[in-house]
């Protein structure tokens, strides 16, 4: 949702959190043992991102292969966050 950065209000935070626990939960379970899932975000927060992946990683049977993120950029790119995590 490209436009949210502008409607974002930090009391959105917590509900947004929820949220993708939640597709991360229901998505887990169309992924075999040894296969990837990708989890990201066009968000910079640490909360949606590094402490989302924490969350998963001692929630769920995953282990973390990769973590990426992209800062704001020269230009108006705006930053990014992927981790690839593999179903054990």
């Amino acid at each position: 949702n490209p436009d949210m950065k502008w409607r974002f209000r930090p009391e959105n935070l917590e509900n947004l959190i929820k949220e993708q626990r939640k597709i991360f939960e229901e998505s887990l379970e169309f992924v075999k043992k040894g296969g990837k899932i990708i989890y990201a975000t066009c968000s910079l927060f640490k909360e949606e991102n590094e402490q989302q992946i924490e969350y998963f990683s001692h929630n769920f049977p995953v282990k973390i292969i990769h973590l990426e993120g992209w800062l704001p950029q020269e230009g108006g790119k705006d930053g990014f966050f992927a981790a690839i995590l593999e179903k054990l």
